[in-house]
């Protein structure tokens, strides 16, 4: 199971630029956090494809990640989140 304090700072990175209307359950706001936790990380990454190799994934199966499909293991939730966070640091604008 996920922790809290990933949820927290997913929201913070994500919600930070947008204001979604709040999805109807945990397991809906979820989907929702990470869909677009992962659209912000392809934009840091420069494309889809970059993400992929830079997170160590099959196009394929970041692709279920970025449609809502599917939940991502832990450990790919944290590197994509560590990406973004590492992005804004830097100032860098969005790649792409």
């Amino acid at each position: 199971m996920i922790d809290d304090s990933f949820w927290r700072e997913a929201r913070e990175v994500v919600q930070a630029e947008e204001s979604p209307s709040a999805p109807a359950d945990h397991a809906e706001e979820s989907t929702a956090v990470v869909r677009r936790l992962f659209a912000k990380a392809v934009q840091c990454a420069g494309s889809t494809s970059a993400l992929a190799r830079r997170l160590g994934l099959a196009y394929s199966e970041l692709r279920t990640y970025l449609a809502g499909e599917a939940m991502p293991p832990e450990e790919v939730l944290w590197r994509a989140l560590e990406l973004v966070i590492e992005h804004r640091k830097s100032g860098s604008a969005p790649t792409g």
